[in-house]
């Protein structure tokens, strides 16, 4: 099925619940004359079912999933007052999973603060800051190695936060005099705090080798930033579009994109509310949704140049293209508030192997794993076959011992959570794993003809991927991995070398 009978699909869905719960209040409503505010709202909408980028029909609640190999059994009941309450944080209990489901009004305008703690353990020093978006996360490091993780989903979308109920102790504390859940691991170190801000439609948590008293103080020290800068990006580009080159700092931005050969599209904002033509006299009015731009014809090549502003936040935004006028209108059209999500968040490794040994590297290179592949390679240089089966397997057995991250676990944690629970049919679901012992993250989403799902390490750098259509995970090589593998290729390349040399001296 093509996307266009899908959203045709979805359209004549949407509008058949519709008629079937609200058709005879239809009938029985008054002739009314919508704003002019209201129309251009409801336009925006509708285009964005047109727009291959970002928007999806039916895209349901966002779920966001808290996954600690907890233990016990404790079993929390969800209170009267959340079973009976319109609005706000529910909890229940949902096969081995606690569900944390807002039932509140849903904030709709994204956030450009953040939130973090005033407060670490002394030994502690943040390696990745939160940025604003619908899933803000943040790192912290211990002088001993220990990571902590603070992160939080922000009520643009409906969500469902669920968290393990094995292996774990779970305690009834308080976070700035309201009720927050303690899951303290029997199974290992990190213990998790989970709570909401009921206003703000935000459920946090803190997972770490920390007390629970200092996971309390961590979260009673939270404090919302100052307002910083938006970042802007098109939600639509015409046809098979590129990424080329971007640049986002201080309020501006720069990207490129390659459509075609030797085609570039860029698109730039400022919060200085002036493009690189304002001064130009010789602009022609084009309207769009939002208000009035203008065009102007580039002498130096046939680009176009189409500027407009965002009289909310003041800034401005000029696209710069030779493709066509209509399509330069709808490309400024879909130009949307930036906020990332948990796979903007959540990242693929892409460090060079040049740089120096990390640590793990370095302790697994023991004198006796070298002499064992100096041994492999005089072996296979005897009957000059490079890495035979014998120094492959070796290498791979000792890499995932001592090497690899926990990758069959989490993926065994995952593929379970997968198929236990009920994902509801015809709907895109996306849900969110923490993984704490060890302290993973993992993404799932359903859609209308596949699940798929992905596992991020403690740095948050992807490890592997799964798609139900092979049913099958896939292994994502980490920068630790990629780098003991050439190391270890190095050494069996030199040894090799030396073998065979002296092999044909001998002769």
């Amino acid at each position: 099925m093509t996307g266009q009978a899908l959203d045709n699909l979805a359209r004549r869905v949407i509008l058949d619940a519709a008629r079937q719960e609200y058709g005879s209040l239809m009938a029985e409503m008054p002739e009314h004359d919508f704003s002019p505010a209201f129309k251009k709202k409801m336009r925006r909408l509708l285009r964005r079912g047109n727009h291959p980028l970002r928007h999806r029909i039916l895209q349901t609640a966002a779920c966001l999933v808290l996954a600690a190999l907890l233990s016990g059994c404790a079993v929390l009941a969800v209170s009267p007052e959340a079973r009976t309450a319109l609005a706000g944080w529910i909890r229940e209990l949902r096969q081995e999973w606690f569900s944390y489901h807002y039932a509140g009004e849903l904030a709709d305008t994204p956030r450009n603060t953040v939130y973090a703690p005033a407060w670490l353990p002394a030994d502690y020093r943040e390696v990745k800051a939160p940025e604003p978006g619908t899933f803000v996360h943040a790192l912290y490091e211990g002088e001993n190695g220990a990571l902590l993780s603070f992160s939080y989903q922000v009520g643009l979308k409906r969500t469902t936060f669920h968290v393990v109920w094995d292996n774990t102790m779970v305690q009834q504390v308080t976070v700035a005099g309201s009720e927050a859940d303690l899951y303290r691991n029997t199974a290992g170190d990190t213990n998790v705090l989970v709570w909401t801000n009921e206003a703000a439609g935000i459920v946090f948590w803190l997972a770490g080798q920390l007390t629970g008293e200092e996971l309390v103080q961590m979260a009673e020290s939270l404090r919302e930033s100052e307002p910083l800068d938006w970042v802007y990006r098109p939600t639509w580009l015409p046809g098979a579009v590129s990424w080329f080159s971007s640049e986002e700092a201080d309020g501006e931005g720069n990207t490129v994109y390659e459509l075609g050969e030797e085609e570039l599209i860029t698109f730039c904002y400022s919060k200085s509310g002036m493009t690189p033509y304002t001064e130009r006299p010789d602009g022609q009015a084009v309207a769009l949704e939002s208000g009035t731009a203008m065009l102007y014809h580039l002498e130096e090549s046939r680009d176009l140049a189409l500027t407009w502003g965002d009289d909310e936040t003041g800034y401005a935004f000029w696209l710069v293209s030779e493709m066509p006028l209509e399509d330069l209108i709808r490309v400024a059209e879909s130009v949307e508030i930036y906020q990332n999500n948990i796979n903007d968040v959540l990242e693929i490794d892409t460090n060079d192997l040049a740089a120096p040994l990390c640590k793990q590297v370095e302790q697994a290179l023991t004198d006796e794993f070298v002499e064992q592949v100096k041994e492999y390679a005089r072996h296979d240089a005897e009957v000059n076959i490079y890495m035979q089966s014998g120094y492959v397997d070796f290498a791979a057995a000792y890499t995932k011992t001592y090497v690899s991250p926990e990758r069959d676990a989490a993926a065994a944690r995952v593929s379970a959570f997968i198929k236990d629970h009920p994902f509801a049919n015809g709907v895109i679901e996306n849900h969110v794993l923490c993984l704490a012992e060890p302290l993973y993250f993992a993404d799932v989403t359903v859609g209308f003809h596949q699940t798929t799902a992905n596992i991020y390490d403690e740095n948050g750098t992807m490890i592997a991927g799964y798609n139900s259509m092979d049913g099958q995970w896939t292994a994502v090589p980490t920068w630790e991995e990629k780098q003991f593998g050439s190391v270890s290729a190095e050494i069996y390349a030199a040894a090799f070398q030396e073998a065979r040399m002296n092999q044909t001296n001998r002769e």
